[in-house]
Order: C-alpha cells, then sequence, then structure tokens
C-alpha cells in the first residue's frame, strides 16, 4: 500500500568469525522489590547478521507497529487515515502479533525480496523479539558507556514522561497515541517506554535469584504501556499475562497490547555454516575436556576444587 517499516541496525560485539561466540550481557535490576522477575541475570546475544569479522548484528523496529500498518499488512489499502494510521496499534493479542510478523516475511518475500537481509544465501524473516534482545536495544545497546548500561532507565536526564506515554498528567493518560512523539533512546528507537506495550517471543519465567526458572509461563510485555505510572517503567520490568480469556477462551487481546519486530535468521542458514559450527564445538569441546582432566587431576586441592566449580552447570551449586 505504498507504506514502510523502519529498522535500526543492532551492534553486539563479538568475534564474529567464531560461530559459537556469544556476547554476555548482565540484564534486570539489582532491586528486591520486584525481584522475582526484574533481577539481575546474565544473558547471552549473538545477532545473526555479520559486519566484517569483529561484530555481529540483528534489526529492531524504529517504532512500534502502527494502526496504518497493520491495516497495510491486512490488504487494507484504503486512503490514509490521518492522524489514526501513525496511532500505535493496540488490542493485538499474542497470537496476531506472531500471524502480523509471518504475513509481513511472506509479503517481502514474495514482493520486495532485496529488502530483506540475508545471510549464506538465505533470507532474514521477521518475528517478535526476545527479551534479551529488546532489553539490549532498549537499554542503548554498544553505543552507550557501559555504566550507563546496567542503570534502571536509559536516559540520564529528564523524566519518564520526557520518553513515553505513561499515564500521568499531561503524557498518555491511559490513550494510545501516534507514535514517535517523545525522545527516542541512544539507539534511536521510539516508545521504548510506554504508549502501547511490546509483546515478546518467549513466554514468562520466573528470576531465581539470577536466573530464570524452569516453569515456562504466560505471555510476556514490556516496556509499559499509557496505563503503566512512570514508576511502574523501566528497561528491565517485565510484565506476565494469561493468554487466552478464562471466560470465553479466546486469545487474550489487551488494549495496550501491540509489538515492535525485529529482523533475525536461522542458525544453521547452511551446511557450510552447521560443518563450521560443528568442527568449532568439537575443538571448544577437546580443550575444555583437557583443562577439566588436568584440573581434576592436580595433586592441588584449591586447583581441584576450580576444576568442578568450572564443570557445574547450576549456578546455585556452583555458588555453594
Amino acid at each position: 500500500c505504498g507504506a514502510a517499516m523502519a529498522f535500526q541496525r543492532v551492534e553486539v560485539p563479538m568475534d564474529a568469525n567464531n560461530p559459537l561466540a556469544d556476547r554476555r550481557v548482565q540484564l534486570g535490576l539489582g532491586e528486591d522489590a520486584a525481584g522475582y522477575s526484574d533481577y539481575l541475570r546474565p544473558a547471552f546475544l549473538r545477532g545473526p547478521f555479520q559486519t566484517g569479522g569483529e561484530t555481529t548484528h540483528y534489526y529492531i523496529a524504529r517504532y512500534e507497529l502502527t494502526q496504518g500498518q497493520a491495516r497495510a499488512l491486512a490488504g487494507d489499502c484504503a486512503p490514509p487515515r490521518i492522524p489514526a494510521d501513525r496511532l500505535a496499534q493496540g488490542g493485538l493479542s499474542w497470537f496476531d502479533a506472531v500471524e502480523i510478523a509471518q504475513t509481513y516475511t511472506a509479503w517481502l518475500y514474495a514482493n520486495a525480496p532485496g529488502a530483506v537481509p540475508m545471510r549464506d544465501g538465505a533470507p532474514g524473516f521477521l518475528r517478535l523479539p526476545t527479551e534479551a534482545e529488546w532489553e539490549y536495544a532498549a537499554r542503548g545497546g554498544s553505543v552507550v558507556d557501559p555504566t550507563t548500561f546496567p542503570a534502571r532507565h536509559f536516559f540520564t536526564e529528564g523524566t519518564v514522561e520526557d520518553h513515553g506515554l505513561v499515564f500521568s498528567p499531561g503524557s498518555g493518560n491511559g490513550r494510545i497515541f501516534p507514535v514517535g512523539l517523545r525522545a527516542p533512546n541512544p539507539l534511536g528507537l521510539y516508545d521504548v517506554y510506554g504508549n502501547a506495550e511490546e509483546l515478546m517471543l518467549e513466554p514468562f519465567r520466573l528470576n531465581v535469584l539470577g536466573r530464570f526458572h524452569g516453569q515456562a509461563g504466560g505471555v510476556v510485555t514490556r516496556g509499559g504501556s499509557t496505563f503503566s505510572t512512570p514508576a511502574q517503567v523501566y528497561s528491565a520490568a517485565r510484565t506476565e499475562y494469561a493468554p487466552f480469556d478464562a471466560s470465553t477462551g479466546t486469545a487474550r487481546r489487551g488494549e495496550a497490547f501491540g509489538l515492535r519486530l525485529v529482523i533475525s535468521a536461522h542458525v544453521t542458514s547452511s551446511d557450510a555454516r552447521v560443518s563450521a559450527i560443528q568442527t568449532t564445538w568439537l575443538d571448544a569441546a577437546g580443550a575444555q575436556g583437557a583443562a577439566l582432566d588436568a584440573g581434576f587431576g592436580s595433586p592441588d586441592p584449591e586447583a581441584r576444587l576450580a576444576a568442578l566449580i568450572e564443570a557445574e552447570l547450576d549456578p546455585g551449586r556452583q555458588q555453594a
């Protein structure tokens, strides 16, 4: 329908030539009040696309999906409705969001294949962001100072209302507005805070003192919405909802449920990549095994203990 969607490249610095390399980042917030959900935790990121040998990247939409974009993806090419078409799209279910990503991918493959980033000759695809992708980008990724990255908010001056439409006087106050009316985050992403709350790819999990719990739960949204108070909106905030309406059994559609798509690619995108992954993995496993064997066989009890700690995968037992 002559519309478009703008994406921002998010760099994830690492040894891109090593297919097993990824970047460890510390996400969450070191506060106890909502620690069961938002506490500090390590996460690991790698972009599907490569920029030389020193970094990878993924793409995330600069704006939340608008009503105009949703209308175009549904095949409605009626004349633009201003300002309605610029409003963030709310009222979606998680299943609607997944279908929108599938519809947009199919349309691009059929009508604009050159617009889709490629890897190893295979095209990328659209999907919802993972929580780690969303929070890393929301905080500013690699473009912000490492001392600023873990802060409660991505801004160092101003207020939540300067950067998002939330539930407070002179702000969103329970109404969804056009996208891009407030200041962007350091990566140039708009409405990361407030307006529509953004649906995530994976289900909710509790935070167990620094790691995600084993039980997968309901739908996760990030960023808060126009119904969230300023105190409820910060980079680590996570909200869980039941995916279905208990009274009807239908998919739950929150009034402010919206989305921000990412462009990704599948991992084993070619035979050459699978071969490189396998070779690198076997080399790494052999080196790790040799190091652990040397530690276990050491006459030094501290060296043996260090080897046991290195081999233990559970953080709680490792700490003990």
